[in-house]
């Protein structure tokens, strides 16, 4: 794998905030690689606000721009929430999509966030003649026939593809939008339906399509009507293991204080959910205290509280834009109902006799479609059966909202409901806390060097001159190792300061005790690694579960330091008791 170019600005902010989605990423390159033969269909990615979408595809991008094979080129649209005039749409499209191409061609990653006007892009595709003649032909048709100027846009990742005999993956991220924000023209209130426009170019094989949805009811609802042309999927949390990850990750670039007790807990209250555990660490709320499992469930309180929580906020925003159109207690009353019951499906039947709605049964459908259509219920196993969206959070912000108005509750019921129900999870976590690795290794370096704590409470045996002191960045990072090729090492540590003192450190993370044959690959890497820094650098050999007396010997003659878990449990405890 080549280093990697941020080429396309990721909305994540620091690329290295983006964790796991290892399964994900996996199978979309797989699909881009399989494009090259023309198997490759398009794709529909759907899930709502802060699941990760766009970072998972955006990643995508950035990955195919390193690779940079020249028969394989990514173009990202984000489709924005704002008003735009079919034609003015259709110049913008096309300007970012040729923008994008001659930037993969020229490897001038700026051009990714800056869209060129069409004159500049005729300057950069001088030795390009396919992308040039497309270029004028597009400034003869905005000149003459501008209404024929979609048509030519929405086309142009095909024609050159089929041109040239390359492949162009073709990314629009919230698709749905193009039907909501374009219309005809100036003063004109009618909408176009610009996603209907793709039934032909969804089929290409030579330009396939990845497109996203945030508003899954509306996204399904337009795919609905171009029957097969799109596999859809829905993206779920975190794997376990990548959601500790995602806490540990967050943790760090944070700077927030946690603990081995409480990581799992913060991954396991969010449900995996990368917005959740995110917001669960950044939380404003005042006496932040996640060392604790009490201090977790007083933030996510907070965050879950409307007024205060960012998550109570993003949700409301659903549940407002819904209700505008809904606004109506019975719909209250079948979105709080279903969320009680989960993923268990209910019937329409169902639903009026338990809510005793006195409605025609052609009025409770419409009611039930225009709330899954606003993403607050989702579809059951047939037309007439219907499910709440599985996601707890959400239930306890609705019910913090709604409650008091739908079942006379008292806020206190509802705090006291949502503590039970954090307690239960708690009894869920025990055995996460064998899921680690290097992102809690680099967790506990950068908080240690933060806050300079001695080396010997992290460090079994630390070499004469070493310290810990302020990283500017522990990550995983590929060395390059000149003639003998680049090297990858689990940890990084890199000293904020120019005189400091680098780690190199690798991690075996195994439920068993490590060979010899692991010690012996890491002194080969350290002596590769060696001929390539020219910073000072210690070297760390970290095993969960331990050494034996000889595997010790080995890295002491090697001048490796060593550690594990047993030393970061008894560091972790020395925090706590100098903050009692």
């Amino acid at each position: 794998m080549p280093d990697l170019i941020i080429a396309l600005q990721e909305e994540i902010g620091n690329p290295d905030l983006f964790t796991g989605r290892r399964a994900e990423l996996a199978s979309l390159l797989l699909w881009a690689k399989r494009s090259k033969q023309q198997y490759s269909k398009s794709r529909a990615i759907l899930s709502r606000r802060k699941k990760g979408k766009t970072a998972l595809v955006q990643r995508f991008f950035n990955i195919l721009y390193s690779q940079h094979d020249p028969q394989v080129v990514p173009f990202f649209y984000r489709v924005s929430e704002q008003r735009y005039h079919l034609n003015d749409f259709a110049e913008a499209f096309y300007r970012a999509f040729m923008t994008q191409y001659l930037s993969f061609y020229s490897r001038d990653s700026r051009l990714v966030n800056n869209v060129l006007p069409l004159a500049s892009l005729k300057t950069h595709a001088s030795q390009d003649a396919e992308a040039l003649q497309d270029i004028e032909h597009m400034e003869e048709i905005l000149a003459s026939n501008p209404n024929l100027a979609w048509d030519h846009a929405q086309r142009a990742p095909h024609r050159l593809a089929a041109i040239k005999d390359i492949r162009i993956i073709q990314i629009i991220d919230e698709f749905q939008f193009m039907n909501r924000f374009i219309y005809s023209g100036p003063g004109s209130g009618e909408q176009e339906n610009i996603c209907h426009s793709y039934m032909g170019a969804a089929e290409s094989k030579v330009a396939p399509m990845i497109v996203t949805g945030s508003y899954i009811g509306w996204l399904d609802a337009i795919l609905t009507h171009m029957t097969s042309r799109f596999d859809k999927e829905h993206l779920h949390g975190l794997t376990d293991e990548e959601a500790l990850e995602t806490v540990y990750n967050y943790a760090t670039h944070m700077e927030v204080p946690i603990r081995e007790a409480t990581a799992p807990y913060i991954a396991r209250s969010g449900f995996n959910d990368p917005f959740y555990i995110s917001q669960i660490i950044r939380t404003k709320q005042p006496g932040r205290d996640l060392t604790t499992e009490q201090g977790v469930r007083a933030s996510l309180q907070f965050e879950t509280t409307a007024d205060q929580g960012y998550i109570a906020n993003v949700w409301l925003e659903y549940i407002v834009a819904a209700f505008s159109r809904v606004n109506e207690v019975n719909a209250k009353k079948i979105v709080l109902y279903l969320a009680k019951y989960g993923d268990q499906e209910r019937s329409r039947k169902q639903i009026r006799e338990d809510l005793h709605l006195e409605l025609p049964d052609n009025e409770l459908e419409l009611r039930l479609h225009k709330l899954r259509m606003a993403d607050l219920i989702a579809p059951g196993s047939s037309f007439f059966h219907y499910k709440g969206l599985g996601d707890p959070i959400f239930e306890v912000v609705f019910r913090k909202v709604y409650g008091p108005e739908i079942e006379a509750l008292e806020p206190s019921a509802i705090t006291d409901d949502f503590e039970k129900f954090l307690t239960r999870i708690k009894r869920q976590t025990s055995w996460m806390k064998g899921l680690r690795g290097e992102y809690k290794v680099r967790y506990h370096l950068y908080v240690a060097g933060a806050t300079g704590v001695p080396i010997g409470d992290v460090i079994y045996n630390p070499s004469a001159g070493i310290t810990l002191e302020p990283y500017a960045s522990t990550k995983k990072e590929r060395l390059s190792g000149g003639i003998e090729s680049s090297r990858e090492v689990d940890v990084y540590a890199r000293s904020e300061r120019e005189d400091g003192t680098d780690l190199v450190v690798e991690v075996k993370n195994w439920e068993k005790p490590i060979g010899h044959q692991e010690i012996e690959a890491f002194l080969k890497l350290k002596a590769i690694v060696e001929k390539t820094v020219t910073r000072k650098t210690g070297y760390l050999f970290y095993s969960e579960n331990g050494f034996t007396s000889e595997q010790k010997t080995m890295l002491e003659a090697a001048g490796v330091m060593y550690s594990d878990g047993k030393k970061l449990t008894s560091y972790e405890a020395g925090q706590d008791a100098s903050k009692a």
